[in-house]
């Protein structure tokens, strides 16, 4: 299967910019607050910059262009605040400290209601809306961490074959990997496609399945497409309290329902459970589903823990089919042979902000990820030359300087054309690494010489490994294209 690479620079701000440089404390006690999610708000209130306060509360935001702006701080169990107005002038860098109260959320007191109360976009007054707002602050700080590569991980992941009755496994294939990615561990498709085409598409005899990521559940058209309501806790978990959302009653595309279990003391979201609805007649009831489970680390990254995705395989039986009096034709034929099964868990990680500027330590590489032929760099000197099959590819320029051996990524659409924001790039065992910006571009200014890995990936996107000899003093530039996976 062909996969694509592409150039990645790194998006500077400029030395004159204006940033916040903050500490945030707990407004009594003045003990550092670790782990907050803060965000720099412009007059409008839209986000602007972003960051999680290390171990000492501390954090830096940048703003675009001078103004006034608001900081918003979200730690989950507690109740979010925003700051007074702050207003930063050109190239003014501020230093700052926030006091926040320290204001408990209680959602052990939260009642399920009898009758059904399945809300979109519901109000403040109401529970749910209670629920949503701490699932949310989780599923925000695991999009921003696998946006901005802060987690380095071991994962191992597995394809299995189920037992359609048992659900024992019948066949497995695993592998494993290390490296900075991103925190999601599956790919999706843009929230906007997933509303006009669903959540599984049918192409001839298969069905193509996509898994909600965080980014997919914090998204307008999920929010807007979806309504939600409070649910009782679990069998052997009386902690919990769930928040249920199920597709709104006039869409009838492939969609997805389940409920978001938070734990009713800290606030924090524990597992995502989902069904699929509205497949194809012989598909419904037949176990399609997947489960999502959170975890964080000490120094406040969320990030996705374990999960998998359960796809039916059915099977039409050939003949008439029995003679039944309301059973549609196709649905007495069809039969459930056996359940596909993709998942996978994180076995360890850690982040790569903790000690800024201290050297990473090394961790093992890819255990079975050998190279693959479609994704090999062809290198030459002057013209750009590559390898490219099916609209994928990797180019490389070489060019030779007086400066330390320097990489640069651009990453591109291989449909379109278009730069990719937010791939990461990561080079396995050095801890070097980064996120391209908006112009799909990162640069790696100062890369060790020698045979280099060069992994990227991105969320709807296949992933790819790139290979390349860096000569002392040398700057190297890749162009990849990134072929799209459902």
């Amino acid at each position: 299967m062909a996969m694509a690479a592409g150039t990645i620079f790194l998006t500077v701000a400029p030395a004159g910019a204006q940033s916040i440089h903050g500490r945030l404390v707990e407004a009594r006690s003045g003990t550092s607050v670790p782990g907050a999610f803060v965000a720099l708000l412009d007059a409008s209130g839209k986000q602007r910059d972003a960051a999680l306060t290390d171990a000492a509360g501390r954090f830096v935001l940048e703003a675009p262009a001078p103004g006034e702006y608001t900081i918003g701080i979200e730690r989950i169990g507690f109740v979010s605040t925003i700051s007074d107005p702050i207003e930063l002038a050109a190239g003014e860098v501020l230093d700052h400290r926030l006091g926040v109260a320290v204001e408990p959320i209680e959602l052990a007191g939260i009642s399920v209601t009898i009758e059904t109360d399945c809300r979109v976009r519901p109000g403040k007054e109401h529970d749910a809306s209670r629920l949503w707002q701490e699932a949310r602050k989780a599923l925000n700080m695991t999009a921003f961490a696998q946006d901005r590569g802060l987690l380095r991980h071991a994962i191992t992941k597995w394809e299995r074959v189920l037992d359609p009755s048992s659900l024992g496994v019948r066949e497995e294939r695993s592998r494993s990997r290390t490296g900075v990615s991103q925190g999601s561990p599956y790919v999706s498709v843009p929230p906007e496609l997933l509303a006009h085409v669903g959540f599984a598409r049918v192409e001839g005899q298969e069905v193509v399945y996509y898994g909600p990521d965080a980014d997919i559940l914090l998204s307008d058209e999920f929010l807007d497409g979806h309504c939600f309501e409070v649910r009782a806790p679990p069998a052997g978990e009386p902690g919990w309290i769930g928040l249920g959302f199920e597709p709104v009653r006039d869409r009838r595309l492939p969609d997805i329902s389940g409920t978001m279990w938070l734990d009713a003391t800290t606030g924090e979201l524990r597992l995502l459970e989902y069904d699929y609805t509205h497949l194809p007649a012989p598909l419904q009831g037949k176990g399609a589903g997947g489960r999502i489970e959170f975890d964080r680390v000490e120094s406040g990254e969320w990030y996705v823990s374990r999960w998998w995705i359960r796809m039916p395989v059915v099977r039409v039986r050939e003949g008439p089919p029995p003679a039944h009096p309301t059973i549609r034709a196709e649905l007495r034929l069809a039969g459930l042979a056996w359940i596909e099964e993709e998942g996978g868990q994180v076995d360890r990680i850690e982040s790569v902000r903790a000690a800024p500027g201290a050297p990473a330590e090394p961790w093992p590489e890819p255990l079975d990820l050998p190279a693959d032929p479609a994704v090999a760099a062809a290198e030459g000197t002057g013209d750009p030359a590559g390898w490219a099959a099916e609209g994928a590819a990797i180019v490389v320029w070489r060019a030779t300087g007086e400066a330390a051996a320097r990489v640069g990524v651009t990453a591109l659409d291989a449909e379109t054309g278009e730069p990719i924001e937010g791939v990461q790039v990561h080079l396995p065992g050095l801890g070097l690494g980064g996120s391209t910006g908006p112009a799909g571009r990162l640069d790696l200014p100062a890369v060790p010489p020698g045979e280099r890995v060069l992994a990227l990936e991105r969320l709807g996107y296949r992933s790819v490994e790139v290979r390349v000899t860096l000569g002392a003093g040398e700057a190297v530039e890749i162009e990849a294209r990134l072929e799209l996976a459902p």
